[in-house]
């Protein structure tokens, strides 16, 4: 079975973005790969049966303690494919409006995703000229979530 004939892993990511128009992004590893920490948003993948707003609200619960209703989702305001490790992946992106956020990972379990090691608020152009930016499109989706939040940048 070729790369094309395996199906996608759907995710689907949160980006809270506050008045400032910074976006909360998690710094983290990859347990698979042996790169310094890059910065990524919250998320992951979609259940079998579960919407993408049910796996938006768990995500954001479990990785950051976020506790969401679906309601509070603006979008998805994105959808991004790229190859994954071993299979297409397609991401469905979330932004959602807060100004503060008691981050917490009680609830995330680091051999499954890799290894949260910090977090932050960042605005686009910041993210861009940071060295620890692994994903070059990821600016260019926090500047979409900033606009979709209607927050100020």
């Amino acid at each position: 079975m070729s790369v094309q004939e395996v199906p996608a892993r759907v995710t689907a990511r949160v980006v809270p973005v506050n008045a400032a128009g910074e976006c909360l992004l998690l710094l983290g590893t990859d347990p698979l790969d042996e790169c310094p920490p890059y910065w990524f948003t919250v998320g992951g993948g979609v259940e079998p049966g579960e919407s993408l707003y049910d796996a938006a609200v768990r995500e954001a619960d479990e990785e950051i303690g976020l506790g969401l209703d679906a309601r509070d989702l603006i979008g998805p305001f994105h959808v991004g494919r790229h190859l994954g490790r071993t299979r297409p992946v397609e991401s469905h992106f979330f932004a959602v409006r807060r100004d503060e956020v008691a981050v917490s990972f009680a609830g995330h379990q680091p051999d499954e995703d890799g290894f949260i090691v910090d977090w932050g608020w960042l605005t686009p152009d910041a993210l861009a000229a940071d060295a620890r930016l692994t994903n070059p499109a990821l600016p260019a989706i926090l500047g979409q979530a900033v606009h979709a939040a209607g927050r100020t940048r």
